[in-house]
């Protein structure tokens, strides 16, 4: 006789209408726009603490080891503590945020808060799709697909908004507002229920 039959995954439509997923859904939105707010203008923000021309290639060196460091941390803390270390993650991404908006123009400041802004995102793709997986875990990769693919909406919405407010204001400003959207993002993450809470 033919094997039985497995069970269908929940429907797509279906993900979609849990409050949940539509929460880990809007987190990553709001952080990814927050973080290519400031990242995409990068070299503007580091010129303007001081960071020469030539160093600027170093200091994204430095920020690039770094994200592969938060990527390895997440692997390490996903399975055991998914939603502290997503917490913590957001947290310090707004930090790091905040002192480089606010540095005044300060290299040292800026430079160490952008190597630590760096293991801080580094982290959020591991941790995101976990969220993601751990809100529908009766509905395969649906959710961890969706979030994933809405995450071009905050790189374009990032460039987009970075864009307008370098045209009217100094640099630093766009980290100050990629700060902003990372408290939206973590209010919104609190907002989220932990599994077997039911929504």
């Amino acid at each position: 006789s033919p094997p039985p039959a497995a069970a269908d995954p929940t429907p797509l439509r279906q993900v979609l209408r849990r409050r949940p997923v539509l929460l880990v859904v809007a987190v990553s939105v709001v952080l990814t726009l927050g973080h290519y707010t400031a990242f995409t203008y990068v070299s503007p923000i580091l010129r303007a603490a001081g960071v020469g021309e030539a160093s600027t290639s170093l200091v994204l060196f430095g920020y690039g080891a770094a994200g592969a460091l938060g990527l390895v941390l997440a692997g390490a803390l996903a399975d055991r503590f998914p939603r502290p270390a997503l917490v913590g993650a957001i947290v310090v991404v707004g930090l790091s945020l905040a002192a480089i908006g606010s540095a005044g123009g300060s290299l040292v400041v800026t430079v160490v808060a952008t190597v630590v802004w760096g293991v801080a995102f580094g982290a959020q793709p591991t941790l995101l799709q976990t969220a993601a997986r751990r809100a529908t875990p009766d509905a395969g990769d649906a959710a961890p697909g969706i979030t994933n693919a809405t995450t071009n909406i905050g790189i374009a919405g990032g460039a987009l908004l970075g864009g307008r407010e370098l045209a009217v204001a100094d640099p630093p400003v766009l980290a100050l507002t990629g700060a902003a959207l990372a408290a939206v993002a973590l209010v919104l993450l609190l907002l989220t229920p932990r599994p077997g809470d039911g929504g």
